[in-house]
C-alpha cells in the first residue's frame, strides 16, 4: 500500500511544479484586424490605438508620408519611484529587404527624463513614413521598457505603404519617383 501513495503524491505534485515554473506576467495578444502583436512581460497596456492623420484606423495600409500615431492606453507595471514612473520607448522600422530604415532608441527623450505621475499613463509614438514604396511592406517594432525595472512591452505591426491618392500630378517630359510638399506654416 505504501507504493500506491507515492505515485499519487508524485502526480499531485506535477501540476504545482509545472505552474510554479510558468511566468504568468508574460502574455501575447494579437489583433487580427491589422495583424499586430503585443507581447507583455511585466508591463501591460489596455489597448493600442492607431491613428492615421488624426483619425483612428483598424487597418495597416498607409499612404506615403501619412502621419501615423501609435497610442498605448493605460500602461501599467512600471516601478514607481518617489510617486513617479520612468518609461522608455524605442522604435525600429525594417523594410521588406530587411534593412533598418529608421531607429530611435529613445522616443520619449527629454520629455520624461524626470518621470511622470500621470495616471492612467498614455504613451504615444509618431511616425511619418517617407520611405520607398518599392521596399514595402515595413515591419514596425515599438518597445516600452522601465528605467527602474525589468518590465518590457513589445509591439509589432507590418504596414503596407502605398502611393498617396490626394495629389495627382501630370508630368510632361519629366520623370519622378516622389514629390515632397512643404507647408511653411506647419514646418512639415
Amino acid at each position: 500500500m505504501k507504493t500506491m501513495k507515492k505515485p499519487i503524491l508524485f502526480f499531485a505534485l506535477i501540476p504545482s511544479l509545472l505552474c510554479g515554473s510558468c511566468h504568468f506576467e508574460k502574455s501575447v495578444e494579437k489583433d487580427f484586424r491589422n495583424s499586430s502583436e503585443t507581447i507583455s512581460d511585466g508591463i501591460g497596456v489596455e489597448d493600442v490605438k492607431i491613428l492615421r492623420n488624426g483619425d483612428e484606423t483598424p487597418n495597416n495600409e498607409f499612404e506615403f508620408a501619412d502621419d501615423i500615431s501609435f497610442i498605448f492606453n493605460k500602461v501599467t507595471g512600471l516601478e514607481e519611484k518617489d510617486g513617479k514612473v520612468y518609461p522608455k520607448m524605442s522604435m525600429r522600422v525594417v523594410s521588406s529587404k530587411r534593412d533598418t530604415v529608421f531607429h530611435e532608441p529613445d522616443l520619449l527623450g527629454q520629455n520624461l527624463k524626470d518621470g511622470t505621475d500621470l495616471n492612467p499613463l498614455q504613451l504615444t509614438a509618431r511616425l511619418v513614413p517617407a520611405f520607398s514604396i518599392k521596399d514595402s511592406p515595413y515591419d514596425i517594432y515599438l518597445e516600452i521598457t522601465d528605467a527602474n525595472g525589468k518590465g518590457k512591452l513589445e509591439y509589432h505591426i507590418l504596414i503596407d505603404l502605398i502611393e498617396g491618392k490626394g495629389l495627382q500630378i501630370d508630368a510632361e517630359g519629366l520623370g519622378y519617383e516622389h514629390i515632397y510638399l512643404y507647408n511653411e506654416s506647419q514646418k512639415t
